[in-house]
């Protein structure tokens, strides 16, 4: 075991975490650089001119932090966690791709993509951005039919109708889906306009649209909530046409599972535990510990902590209804993988 803080700080003295060869260098106890490396990484990737990462500059500081806490987490977890990592390489491989990468680096590209780009859309749900219900519809078409990487029951249909309702109810776009489907529409866009450009050093071949429909697919589902038929929401998930969202009991409680789904498995675990979106302030990486234990990933919080404890605590543990099976003890807290 060992604190966030130290094991961030170590991951970026390597490569682990880079399938390009820009090196930003930065502290994650810098808010100020966070937003420069996530521009700096992406402008290595070769993608600097799709629109959405203008969303970047509209989005909160510490939503920017977040973003790159979970990404480094998410490194850490599949480093640490054979049981993860076993399941995300056998998913790389039924991706077909040309590129020549290892399974380390296959994963830190799909990775990237999910998890840098995964609340952009915050820019339009915080209203800092404008788009049409008749944009995001057109957008939503636009997703590939063929849906792979996350469970069955989402599809075009479930996020537009879902997409209707958080508007009806709360007078704002998910930010899950509009990130998702803007971010498909922009990387097919920008890949047809590089792919006809002669001596760019990246590969732009059309089949690297997979890749992307499986990082949009999983940045347009992981804001999408489940219901247990008892909750204030229920008559509207109903009215909405989302019963699909409504597990009444037990069996078959965990639609998203770490076999079939591991990056969109591995974005719902890390986007959940990670603790800069409760604790809002960078000390708290020093006064948390992460550790591997068979098939699971164990976070000790130290006491100085308690101010927000309960409220990381129960988001943490919240995983427990929807993902998989989570249990706190003490200062604690267990997620059986």
């Amino acid at each position: 075991m060992d604190t966030l803080a130290n094991k961030y700080a170590e991951i970026l003295r390597t490569t682990h975490w880079e399938y390009y060869y820009g090196h930003p260098n930065m502290s994650i106890f810098e808010d100020d650089k966070c937003k420069l490396f996530i521009k700096s990484y992406l402008q290595e990737a070769g993608k600097t001119k799709t629109p959405i990462l203008g969303y970047l500059n509209e989005i909160s500081v510490n939503r920017t932090i977040h973003i790159l806490s979970c990404f480094l987490l998410g490194i850490l977890v599949y480093n640490g966690s054979r049981y993860i990592k076993k399941n995300i390489d056998k998913f790389m491989e039924r991706i077909p791709t040309t590129r020549q990468a290892s399974k380390q680096n296959q994963f830190l590209y799909i990775w990237m993509l999910v998890c840098l780009f995964h609340d952009f859309g915050y820019a339009v749900e915080e209203n800092k951005k404008q788009i049409t219900k008749q944009e995001i519809l057109k957008l939503i078409k636009q997703m590939p039919t063929k849906i792979k990487g996350v469970p069955r029951l989402y599809s075009k249909k479930l996020l537009y109708r879902y997409n209707t309702y958080k508007y009806s109810r709360f007078k704002k776009f998910d930010h899950g889906i509009v990130g998702g489907v803007i971010l498909y529409h922009d990387l097919c866009e920008l890949r047809k306009v590089k792919n006809r450009e002669k001596n760019d050093p990246l590969y732009w071949g059309k089949n690297l649209e997979k890749d992307y429909s499986v990082a949009a697919w999983a940045i347009a589902c992981h804001n999408i909530f489940y219901d247990n038929g008892k909750s204030a929401y229920t008559s509207s998930y109903k009215q909405f046409g989302l019963e699909k969202l409504i597990i009444l009991d037990d069996k078959g409680k965990y639609k998203i599972k770490i076999d079939r789904h591991p990056i969109f498995y591995l974005l719902c675990l890390v986007d959940s535990i990670e603790p800069i979106k409760t604790f809002k302030e960078f000390d708290a990486l020093k006064e948390i510990e992460l550790g591997f234990e068979n098939n699971q990933v164990i976070i000790q919080v130290n006491s100085s902590c308690d101010s927000k404890l309960d409220e990381y605590f129960e988001k943490a543990c919240g995983l427990n209804d929807w993902l998989t099976k989570t249990t706190k003890s003490g200062n604690t807290l267990t997620v059986n993988l």
